[in-house]
């Protein structure tokens, strides 16, 4: 099993400057998903990370076990 922090774009995120920040959350953690190959993963969204989190869930759910 792998284990995956994310710094998400947005609020504290810091990672990608503002212009290459995406405005679609649930894509933006659907095509991380599938850059590292995970298969079926698990997503733990505590506080506003849910933003991402259930987006990609209610429009992808066949991408989780």
């Amino acid at each position: 099993m792998a284990v995956v922090a994310v710094d998400l774009p947005g609020g504290r995120g810091k990672t990608l400057p503002m212009k290459d920040r995406h405005t679609d959350t649930g894509d933006f953690l659907l095509r991380l998903i599938k850059a590292v190959q995970f298969q079926r993963p698990s997503i733990v969204s505590p506080s506003m990370s849910g933003k991402y989190a259930v987006p990609l869930v209610l429009t992808h759910p066949e991408a989780f076990g």
